[in-house]
């Protein structure tokens, strides 16, 4: 297989080169996706064919993360680190801690009622729709698009050198340098770096080279480890070419040839099945539009995890054929007899094709007393996404059930749905009084909440709803410090500082500012980092910096130190970050940072995460966030692939369907 991944390699570079030439200006020139044309060198530094020797301490590569292994920084416990910040996890693992640092974190280890409290936690929304203000089109679909890619510019040193403007990689540097690294990696004896290796694949490759990357991945499909095959799985669908989908659709109908594929088991494991079921939708071919509603149409009640799948993978394409799906899901939505876990995915769905003819039928679901809860909650979530703020029966609706619902996962995804809806522009002729309105409402509600557990909700949805509407923010400025500066609660107070920084209530940075320098609880300092990321505070930026030079920090810490620095555009942040990667001696510190530079996703990271990722004398783990970091500076889309199906999803189906587990967190 490795002669044959090298032999894959070698025609990738060559098709890269092909391509470019044949792009107007030739080589050198504007490259595909009006990229440039990618160095004429080989790399001068590491990058090349991937390493040419074995690893200096073979490792075990178990689901709890590091190996036993003698590699520089080997630890225990890595991997709940590195699925925290990446989501290279096996599929039936425990969750960790997230962006939110949030202990203890489960979803297998605890039951009933501990379990929905820890689900329903504000910081569990934000872990999950982070994307939508770090990446601003992740809810609308925009992730699913290419994002646009710069040229390497006059003068771009031969092979991954560091830069220090803000700029993509070209995706001929990115075919020459690091897509045969990644392929190399295939073949590497730790799963861990195999996994992240196959996912890395799936975001940074496309048209027209899919065929060659699908031929690699499909011997991972009977790999031995569940991660791995879960990985190469999604990465298939994530390539967008057709020709992966009669094996995923092979995959997700547990057909004979399906069987074959993963090794000639009795049965597609389920995980698989379900992983193969998302792909359908990522690749979005219009041929598949048809097998998946035959899925959600023919599977039995047993089946319920992949015909939720299937209706997923349906709200998520873009093709022409979509249109079928929506006239069926349109259909199901009202069919009583449906089993309430699939019946609940079809509302989400129908809402990220901003299907406004669903808003009535949403509000009856809303109004009945006899719709299953998490029926109820999903079409609280679609109507947010919907609805506008001359839907008078909408806001009516929502503001009664965050006021009333008994159920409270219902009232706090009814109070981030009016959010929403402030955020967006009315088209009726009393926009202006819709607006006044609502924004009385939500004074009251920061103030003094029907129930004071929902006051972060009522605070980040007003964060939410400034964040589009800029004319709010002065209205919500007052509100909304007073109380964070009331408060003492860490947890209470970040729900609130990430509302000013969504707010962009600049008034409010010398005050986080000063908190975030003195945070002992380090949740609350990432809460603080990205708040002040959010509200443009350039000032901080040295804080932020002090963050990735610093010892013993938490990685979520670290990571939203790097989201913060995305959204200030600070472009000297990646040097800092890099070089501290070089020379960092604990695991949490390399996962942290590696995770830190790829979410500010400039091109002067690919020489540090790169060579990592090839360092056979680092922990499998470290060399496995590398590599996922890598995939994120050097992927097609501009927001994390995982952002379409997490942002505004109902989380509360997690029981049934973890989707977490199955693609991994933002």
């Amino acid at each position: 297989m490795r002669t044959r991944l090298l032999l894959a390699a070698a025609c990738l570079i060559f098709l890269a080169r092909f391509t470019d030439a044949q792009c107007p200006g030739g080589p050198g020139g504007a490259g595909p996706n009006g990229g440039s044309g990618g160095p004429s060198g080989g790399p001068s530094g590491p990058g090349g064919g991937g390493p040419s020797g074995g690893p200096s301490g073979p490792s075990e590569g178990g689901p709890s993360g590091a190996s036993g292994g003698a590699g520089r920084g080997a630890s225990t416990g890595g991997g709940s680190a590195l699925g925290a910040l990446t989501g290279a996890r096996p599929a039936c693992a425990p969750a960790v801690r997230g962006l939110s640092g949030r202990k203890g974190a489960t979803t297998g280890a605890c039951s009933g009622t501990e379990l929905v409290r820890e689900r329903d936690s504000w910081q569990t929304w934000w872990d999950r729709n982070l994307a939508e203000f770090v990446w601003n089109d992740a809810a609308s679909g925009q992730a699913l698009r290419p994002r646009p890619v710069t040229a390497a510019g006059s003068g771009a040193l031969v092979g991954l050198g560091r830069r220090t403007a803000d700029e993509r990689p070209a995706r001929g540097e990115i075919y020459t340098h690091v897509v045969p690294s990644l392929l190399e990696l295939l073949t590497d004896p730790d799963t861990e770096v195999v996994d992240a290796a196959a996912r890395a694949l799936g975001a940074t490759v496309e048209a027209p080279f899919g065929g060659t990357v699908i031929e690699a991945l499909q011997p991972l499909l009977e790999h031995h480890d569940l991660r791995v095959q879960t990985s190469a799985t999604l990465a298939l669908g994530l390539l967008g070419d057709a020709q992966a989908g009669p094996l995923l659709l092979d995959l997700a109908r547990c057909s004979s040839a399906g069987h074959r594929l993963v090794g000639g088991a009795s049965e597609v494991p389920r995980t698989i099945r379900l992983a193969a079921t998302l792909a359908l939708g990522y690749a979005d071919d219009p041929a598949s539009v048809a097998a998946l509603i035959d899925l959600v149409e023919r599977l039995p009640e047993s089946e319920s995890e992949t015909r939720q799948c299937a209706v997923h993978a349906l709200g998520i394409m873009r093709n022409p054929e979509t249109r079928v799906a929506l006239s069926y899901l349109g259909a199901k939505l009202s069919d009583e007899r449906l089993d309430p876990r699939v019946r609940a995915a079809i509302p989400t769905a129908l809402a990220r094709h901003g299907q406004v003819d669903a808003i009535d039928p949403l509000l009856a679901l809303c109004a009945d007393r006899d719709t299953d809860d998490v029926v109820r909650q999903s079409a609280v979530i679609a109507l947010g996404r919907l609805a506008d703020v001359d839907h008078a029966r909408v806001l009516e609706a929502l503001q009664h059930l965050a006021e009333d619902a008994k159920n409270a996962p219902t009232r706090h995804f009814a109070y981030i749905s009016l959010g929403r809806i402030g955020a967006r522009s009315g088209s009726g002729p009393d926009e202006a009084g819709g607006h006044q309105r609502l924004e009385r409402w939500f004074v009251g509600a920061i103030d003094e909440p029907a129930r004071s557990i929902d006051r972060p909700w009522a605070a980040l949805a007003a964060g939410a709803y400034a964040h589009g509407h800029a004319a709010s923010r002065s209205v919500f400025a007052g509100p909304l410090q007073a109380q964070y500066d009331d408060l003492k609660d860490p947890e209470m107070r970040g729900a609130f500082a990430l509302a000013l920084g969504l707010a962009r209530v600049q008034q409010a940075a010398p005050a986080l500012r000063a908190d975030f320098e003195h945070a002992g609880d380090e949740a609350f300092a990432s809460h603080l980092a990205l708040a002040l990321g959010l509200m443009g505070d350039e000032a901080s930026a040295g804080d932020l910096h002090a963050v990735f030079n610093s010892q013993g920090r938490d990685p979520a810490l670290i990571y939203a130190a790097g989201l913060a620095c995305r959204l200030l555009g600070d472009q000297g942040a990646t040097t800092i970050a890099a070089d501290r990667l070089d020379d960092e001696g604990s695991l949490d510190g390399r996962l942290g940072l590696a995770a830190a530079l790829g979410a500010i996703g400039q091109r002067s990271a690919l020489a540090a995460l790169h060579a990592a990722t090839l360092d056979q004398q680092l922990d499998p783990t470290s060399r496995a966030g590398a590599c996922l970091a890598l995939g994120r500076v050097t992927g097609t889309r501009t927001a994390p692939w995982q952002s379409t199906l997490l942002v505004d999803s109902n989380y509360m189906l997690d029981e049934s369907l973890p989707l977490e587990e199955i693609v991994g967190r933002l």
